[in-house]
C-alpha cells in the first residue's frame, strides 16, 4: 500500500522522482507476484487459488501508476 501512496503522491504533486520511485517498487512487487504465481502453477497446476493471488492487480497498478511523460519545454520564441 505504501508504494501506491508514494506513486499517487507523485502524481498529485507533479513530482516525477516520487512517481518513478513508487512505480519501480510497484513493478518489483508485480514481478515477484507473477513469479510466485508461475511457480505455483508449475507445482500444483491451474487452480482457483491462482486466480485469487494478487498478481494481476499488481500488474494493473503498475500500468495505471506509470510515470507521466516529461513535460515539453516551452519555447521562448514568439509565434508570428
Amino acid at each position: 500500500m505504501l508504494m501506491g501512496l508514494v506513486a499517487l503522491a507523485g502524481h498529485a504533486l507533479k513530482h516525477r522522482w516520487l512517481q518513478n520511485i513508487g512505480w519501480l517498487i510497484i513493478v518489483a512487487q508485480a514481478l515477484s507476484w507473477t513469479g510466485f504465481a508461475g511457480r505455483s502453477w508449475a507445482s500444483i497446476g491451474l487452480s482457483p487459488l491462482n486466480l485469487l493471488m494478487p498478481w494481476h492487480m499488481a500488474r494493473w497498478s503498475a500500468w495505471v501508476m506509470r510515470p507521466l511523460p516529461k513535460p515539453a519545454r516551452k519555447s521562448s520564441s514568439v509565434p508570428s
